[in-house]
């Protein structure tokens, strides 16, 4: 046996336990509860290049896992991250009624055309706006944006004129369409969109409320016929990717600032460029199959414009309960920098 001074011992031993640590840290692999539907563009052309790059960013430290089945519910997502029953997720906090309402201001109607504009727009707004409020407790937030510009998908008549709305059962995507949809004079149904095409299938919705890009990513295209396109979005939808805090804490600093560099707006972005082309498509898809698609009129937008009025100053009183001292400057802010942004295309 080797006789080994005491400062050689010690040397071997961290040299061993840094060996160790080390091993563990190449094999930290983040569970990624999945609830959309891995062909959909969100997770194809956003999420596994996402993952591509943070195991490339941390020099395969940290891989992402994304589960075949999702962890809880579409609208449990929070709680799921928060308890770490999965370590990442993608929330909408639009499918809690009344837990996330100030993230209501960024679905108001007619809010962005572009989701090249209106994702990264948005993930600027949660940073100055909403990020200090701590509004999701036990982690940590990675991108927050919206995705494409929701309209109208109808399965017997096409929308044409706010008369046409009238008693027509619509799928509410998120809470803030559910005052929308009823302001129109239609019933909303708030559904998960994973329930989609049962529900229109089966004759139980008339129409639903979606992105464009929905006609291929959730098959919308084939229990629909008729879309109405309404400028700048019958309303937006707010997505935010979380990871629980005390796994995010386990990951070295230095990783985790490579992470946060290529989430953050980059993510944002990325969504704008994806959904963008996923709308066209989407847009070309449905036609191809037959689908009116129709331009909401000047005079049927100022009718929706009026009636929305209401429902945006009653979102403003929910802002300002959840924090937010000034929501009217907050939102003129976001707007005007979509409309300037838009206005440059």
């Amino acid at each position: 046996m080797l006789n080994l001074s005491p400062l050689i011992r010690r040397t071997l031993l961290c040299a061993s336990l840094t060996g160790v640590l080390g091993t563990a840290s190449a094999q930290t692999v983040l569970k990624v509860s999945n609830w959309i539907p891995m062909q959909h563009s969100y997770n194809t052309e956003v999420v596994i290049p996402w993952a591509a790059q943070i195991e490339k960013a941390t020099q395969g430290r940290v891989k992402l896992e994304i589960l075949p089945k999702v962890v809880g519910t579409p609208g449990t997502q929070y709680e799921v991250a928060r308890d770490g029953l999965a370590d990442v997720v993608t929330v909408v906090p639009g499918y809690s009624p009344g837990r996330f309402d100030i993230f209501g201001l960024g679905e108001l109607p007619m809010a962005s055309a572009d989701p090249t504009v209106g994702a990264p727009a948005y993930y600027g707004f949660y940073e100055k706006h909403l990020a200090p409020l701590n509004l999701f407790k036990g982690t940590h937030v990675l991108s927050a944006f919206t995705t494409s510009p929701g309209q109208i998908f109808t399965s017997k008549k096409p929308v044409t004129s706010m008369a046409d709305f009238s008693g027509m059962k619509l799928r509410s995507p998120v809470t803030t369409t559910v005052e929308s949809i009823k302001a129109v004079g239609a019933v909303p149904m708030q559904k998960p969109s994973t329930e989609l095409y049962e529900l229109l299938s089966g004759g139980v919705l008339d129409g639903t409320l979606a992105g464009p890009d929905q006609v291929n990513g959730m098959r919308l295209g084939e229990v629909t016929k008729h879309l109405t396109v309404v400028p700048g979005g019958f309303y937006s939808s707010v997505m935010v990717v979380l990871i629980n805090e005390d796994v995010w804490k386990k990951i070295s600093e230095a990783d985790r600032k490579s992470i946060q560099a290529i989430s953050g707006k980059p993510f944002a972005e990325r969504i704008g460029v994806v959904f963008s082309k996923s709308v066209a498509d989407g847009v070309a898809a449905f036609k191809a199959r037959g689908g009116t698609v129709t331009e909401a009129s000047p005079a049927m937008v100022a009718d929706m414009k009026k009636a929305f009025d209401p429902m945006e100053k009653a979102m403003f009183e929910k802002a300002r309960k959840a924090g937010l001292a000034n929501p009217e400057a907050a939102l003129a802010e976001l707007k005007a920098e979509i409309a300037k942004s838009e206005g440059r295309k």
